[in-house]
């Protein structure tokens, strides 16, 4: 797969269950992931995608801040996975 600057990557996939609590609020959901094997390691980072995550959350980057704000939408599974 060619991507992030046209670097060529290996990426492996696999299905994972996804859990976010803050306090006695739980929400638990499972999702089909992807696994990046990087050149180097200075080319790491954290990619979120949309599908299975970010499409059921409002997401507020402050890049200044290094802060990531998600705040869960209507989508959201609820309940057990």
């Amino acid at each position: 797969m060619v991507a992030f600057g046209g670097q060529k990557l290996s990426i492996q996939f696999g299905d994972v269950e996804i859990e976010i609590a803050q306090g006695r609020e739980r929400f638990r959901w499972r999702a089909r992931v992807q696994f990046f094997n990087f050149a180097s390691r200075g080319d790491e980072s954290l990619v979120l995608g949309h599908a299975g995550f970010l499409d059921y959350f409002t997401a507020t980057f402050d890049g200044a801040r290094s802060e990531l704000i998600l705040v869960a939408n209507e989508d959201l599974p609820r309940g057990p996975a």
